[in-house]
C-alpha cells in the first residue's frame, strides 16, 4: 500500500504553460517587500531639504535687530540650493541636491581674471 500524501491531486500542480514570469524580480522589489519604507520617502525627503537650507543658512553669531531677515535677503552673497531627490534602492538610499554659492563663484572669477587678462595679452 502507497502513502496518499506522496502523491499531489492535479489541482495543485502548477502547469508549466501557467507559471508566473518574473516572479522573483517582482518579489525583491521595494514596493512589495517593504510598502511602508514608501510611504517614509517623501518626509525624509522634505526632512533633507529642510536640514540642508537651515545648514546653508546658519551664521557664525546671531545679528542681533529686527532687520536680520532682511539683510540676508538683500546680502549679495547667496546660497542657491535646488530641490531634494532621494531615490531607495533597498540597502542604501541615494540623496541628490545641488548647491550653488554666490559668494565663492566670486571669489573664483576674482582669481581667474588675472589668468585670463594673461593669457589673453600674453
Amino acid at each position: 500500500p502507497l502513502n496518499e500524501n506522496l502523491f499531489k491531486s492535479p489541482n495543485s500542480v502548477i502547469k508549466p504553460w501557467r507559471t508566473v514570469i518574473c516572479a522573483q524580480q517582482w518579489q525583491t522589489s521595494a514596493y512589495y517587500y517593504n510598502k511602508q519604507a514608501m510611504k517614509t520617502l517623501p518626509f525624509a525627503a522634505q526632512t533633507a531639504e529642510n536640514l540642508l537650507k537651515h545648514y546653508v543658512t546658519m551664521t557664525k553669531k546671531a545679528t542681533p535687530g529686527k532687520n536680520t531677515a532682511l539683510e540676508r535677503k538683500n546680502d549679495v552673497n547667496k546660497v542657491y540650493i535646488s530641490d531634494i531627490h532621494a531615490k531607495d534602492y533597498g540597502e542604501k538610499m541615494v540623496v541628490t541636491a545641488f548647491v550653488y554659492d554666490a559668494a565663492d563663484a566670486a571669489n573664483e572669477a576674482k582669481r581667474e581674471s588675472p589668468e585670463k587678462k594673461q593669457a589673453q595679452t600674453g
